[in-house]
């Protein structure tokens, strides 16, 4: 997830946008812009057959979203990264079992 972004700067290249790999030769470029666009075909079409393996079947209509995971992934490694350095005996815990008061039965 700490590389996530370096990665994902090469899709710069796809879009035509400058990069620091455009000093490439054409037909190198040309073939990494093709594998990370062929990749990312690949990782959806498993996402998409992983799920009509399930009994549950979640929509298929959710696998291309899996970058927006990724992203998430990549900011809670920072923060944690983050945390670790600012203030490495803090436990940002999640807090569980704390619910409104109920009334006592009749």
């Amino acid at each position: 997830f700490l590389l996530a972004p370096l990665l994902w700067s090469f899709w710069l290249l796809s879009l035509g946008l400058p990069h620091p790999a455009s000093s490439l030769p054409e037909p190198l470029l040309r073939a990494l812009v093709a594998l990370f666009v062929g990749a990312e075909a690949v990782n959806i079409l498993i996402g998409i057959l992983a799920l009509r393996l399930t009994r549950r079947r979640l929509s298929p209509l959710w696998v291309p979203t899996t970058p927006v995971y990724y992203l998430l992934g990549a900011l809670a490694s920072y923060k944690a990264g983050i945390e670790m350095l600012a203030a490495p005996f803090y436990w940002d815990k999640t807090s569980h079992g704390h619910f409104p008061p109920t009334e006592p039965p009749p």
